[in-house]
């Protein structure tokens, strides 16, 4: 299920998707070896990066129209970018 919200963000990266895949604000985010595994071929990282990095392109009123609160918001942003770091330092190295 999971998979499918990943891969819906990373074609649409619409608001919806941001909050559909954000987890406890505790949790890691997933490392990009496991989305490679799951992922269809033409799922790509770089993608879903740019739809992490996006989540801070959004006003705060397209959040709290999904009854989201600022500290909600200002955590789902902090996540998403420091998910799109993560996966575009892997992105990196890989290419390294």
């Amino acid at each position: 299920m999971i998979g499918t919200k990943v891969r819906a963000l990373a074609d649409r990266g619409t608001v919806r998707d941001l909050i559909d895949i954000l987890p406890p604000v505790t949790a890691p985010p997933p490392t990009s070896n496991h989305w490679a595994a799951v992922a269809p071929a033409e799922f790509s990282l770089e993608d879903l990066r740019d739809r992490l990095i996006g989540a801070d392109w959004y006003e705060d009123e397209d959040y709290t129209a999904y009854g989201l609160t600022s500290r909600q918001i200002e955590e789902l942003k902090a996540w998403a970018l420091e998910w799109a770091e993560d996966l575009g330092a892997r992105i990196h190295d890989e290419d390294a």
